[in-house]
């Protein structure tokens, strides 16, 4: 009950009061940055930190036009992808990891911001290194690898948007040549994707290699379609359609990721055997999705046992 006396309060009078709970620094992101988890009401981000994209689980706060509030989920000093979500896949290590998994004798070298893990796998001398992502990196990992290590053989393994409406999510497309989409040196009288005072256009994989990697796909991922065709690289997260589109009329790529041209280029400079493996991350006119942990499970399984079993029959 409240005191009233000489009738101070009257009808129709009003009292303001500030609560301070202190403040808290949330991070805010384009709702396209927000990917919702099939099946369920889960919201999730692509966080990168320390060279490594993780999928994370957040809960949302307020609503901001555009824009989310994130209340959990983000670690510290990390960044939250905001485009090109569809050609990344969660830990981005994982196919390392599960051949790190069945090595021994593993001796560990760094160099370049780069881990390369010595040892043997299927009785056979292997280094298995994660380059990092872009053409930059993947040159650099691949020179390491033929500098230090004596590199007889160059496979690598990752994921790819495909350009082929027959080629679904999941399955394996196996280089037969690799293009860099980004080269222009058109003004200079080049074909759009040649790399001026090179003799070869594309750089070829090894048919030996890619025939015994079609056949290692066949036998130990019966669940997956295995395709051979051209793979192009570029600097770029390809999501647009009328990029896509682009790349297919000028190069009749299979697949399209930021990688595969590069290692190609290092390795034919260097005349050393090399091929491509791409797991499909989507379909090319993005008319399927599957979520994220599913594929990312999955290509890494597959993966893996296919460098397994390439291994065995090199």
């Amino acid at each position: 009950k409240l005191s009233n006396k000489d009738q101070r309060v009257r009808p129709g009078m009003f009292a303001r009061a500030t609560l301070n709970f202190g403040s808290k620094d949330n991070v805010v992101v384009p709702d396209l940055a927000i990917v919702k988890q099939s099946g369920s009401g889960d919201r999730y981000v692509y966080v990168y930190k320390d060279g490594k994209v993780t999928y994370n689980k957040v809960e949302l706060g307020r609503r901001m036009g555009a824009e989310y509030e994130l209340i959990s989920g983000v670690p510290d000093n990390s960044q939250v992808v905001i485009a090109g979500q569809t050609k990344l896949v969660n830990g981005m290590e994982v196919e390392v990891e599960k051949l790190k998994e069945r090595m021994q004798d593993v001796e560990i070298t760094r160099k370049a911001s780069m881990e390369f893990y010595a040892g043997t796998l299927e009785g056979k001398n292997v280094v298995v290194v994660r380059s990092g992502i872009g053409k930059v990196n993947a040159a650099v990992c691949t020179q390491i690898l033929i500098d230090d290590f004596d590199a007889e053989v160059v496979i690598n393994t990752g994921i790819a948007g495909s350009l082929n409406a027959d080629i679904n999510i999941g399955d394996l497309v196996i280089s037969t040549d690799l293009v860099h989409h980004d080269m222009n040196a058109v003004a200079f009288g080049y074909p759009v994707g040649q790399i001026p005072q090179m003799e070869t256009f594309s750089f070829k994989s090894d048919e030996a290699l890619r025939k015994l990697a079609v056949q290692a796909c066949k036998d130990v991922n019966p669940d997956i379609e295995v395709f051979e065709g051209r793979i192009a690289s570029g600097d770029q997260f390809v999501a647009d359609q009328g990029v896509k589109d682009e790349i297919v009329k000028q190069f009749d790529a299979y697949a399209v990721e930021m990688e595969g041209a590069a290692i190609g280029q290092a390795a034919y400079l260097n005349e050393i055997p090399f091929v491509i493996l791409r797991a499909i991350s989507d379909k090319a006119d993005n008319s399927a999705e599957m979520d994220y942990p599913t594929f990312e499970k999955k290509a890494a399984e597959h993966c893996a046992k296919l460098v397994e079993e390439f291994i065995v029959e090199l």
